[in-house]
């Protein structure tokens, strides 16, 4: 049994601050209290309201009390002119500001200001890198937190300054954490790169294996450029009903994946945001894999009633080339793998058929 350090009357205090921060609220207070003993308590007056924080610089801040701004400087100038600064979000207590430097030791463009007086948690994020590290629960909870800010903050970025398809910045920012975090960051039960043929086929096969699995799907797409894929998925299995979200980047055959949890009532408020129609079908899940192969069927209903989709997994691309769907599936089958028509998120936007 770990040995409980006694904790002061000012760590303990902080303590009790730090459990307000979202990422932190599932850590024990023995983590807690270390984490406490190597940060400082800033107090922000709000004389200090429209002046660029820029002494947090290379540090993790974690929002005590007040509101802060989360701002965006397009140029050098603005640091100076705090009235140039684009304002991305909204930070209350409970929120964290500066995750972007686990990416980057130098960040000239992103800043934090309040607009009330406030109270921030200041740690050095070598620091917070060493705790990541000792709790998969950290680190999972500030992937999840940096691939949600990536999408929204980056798209917003880009509305504010015109140039969404166009600025290497905006489009960095999508690319560089939704990949990079992935692999620096994740466990390995929290990413997956998927590697993954796809057939129309046009039947329900029949006379499959005993051993499978049937699961009810209702999913939708949220805005999100490019090649990525930002979908939520309601998936019942039985009486087993469990809520997903899912970014994927890539397309083809080999894409990354990061894949959550996530509870009834986000999913629900994430379906009112959606882009395009909800997809729903019926899928069936071979227990056996099928030469190096993991296969699903989906059955779609609603306006793509009739749309039969064979998907198989693999684990290396090699096995992928070799594989060859056998004819108890389908004697006719059309390899989509590479025809982005038949995508979920495409049938999602258009709510029917491809058109050829």
């Amino acid at each position: 049994m770990a040995r409980r350090t006694p904790l002061t009357k000012n760590q303990s205090s902080l303590i009790v601050n730090l459990q307000d921060c979202h990422l932190l609220r599932d850590l024990t207070p023995e983590n807690l209290g270390a984490m406490a003993r190597y940060s400082r308590k800033e107090d922000i007056h709000s004389s200090q309201a429209r002046k660029l924080l820029e002494q947090f610089h290379g540090n993790i801040v974690f929002i005590i009390e007040g509101i802060f701004e989360r701002v965006f400087l397009p140029s050098e100038e603005a640091i100076e002119n705090p009235s140039m600064a684009i304002v991305l979000d909204e930070l209350k207590t409970g929120d964290v500001w500066g995750e972007h430097f686990l990416l980057s030791k130098q960040s000239y463009d992103i800043g934090i200001r309040c607009i009330e007086k406030g109270a921030l948690i200041a740690m050095n994020t070598l620091r917070f890198e060493s705790y990541m590290q000792r709790w998969p629960e950290l680190h999972n909870a500030v992937l999840m937190m940096m691939l949600d800010r990536d999408i929204r903050q980056s798209e917003k970025l880009g509305q504010a300054l015109k140039t969404l398809h166009n600025n290497d910045i905006v489009l960095n920012r999508i690319e560089g954490v939704a990949d990079l975090l992935i692999d620096y960051m994740a466990g390995e039960a929290e990413k997956e790169t998927v590697i993954q043929k796809r057939f129309k086929v046009t039947r329900e096969p029949e006379n499959l294996p005993d051993e499978k699995i049937e699961t009810r799907i209702e999913q939708a797409y949220l805005h999100s450029p490019g090649n990525k894929e930002d979908r939520i998925r309601k998936a019942k299995s039985g009486k087993a009903v469990n809520f997903f979200r899912t970014t994927k980047i890539g397309k083809g055959l080999e894409r990354k994946q990061y894949q959550r949890y996530i509870t009834e009532s986000e999913y629900n408020k994430l379906l009112r945001d959606r882009e395009g129609y909800i997809i729903q079908k019926r899928r069936i899940k071979l227990e056996k894999k099928i030469g190096e192969g993991k296969i699903v069927i989906d059955v779609f209903e609603g306006e793509l009633e009739g749309l039969f989709i064979i998907e198989a997994d693999f684990k290396t691309k090699k096995d992928a080339d070799a594989f060859k769907l056998p004819k108890f599936l389908s004697e006719k089958a059309k390899d989509i793998t590479e025809d982005s028509r038949y995508s979920n998120r495409a049938l999602a936007a258009t709510n029917g058929w491809p058109k050829h």
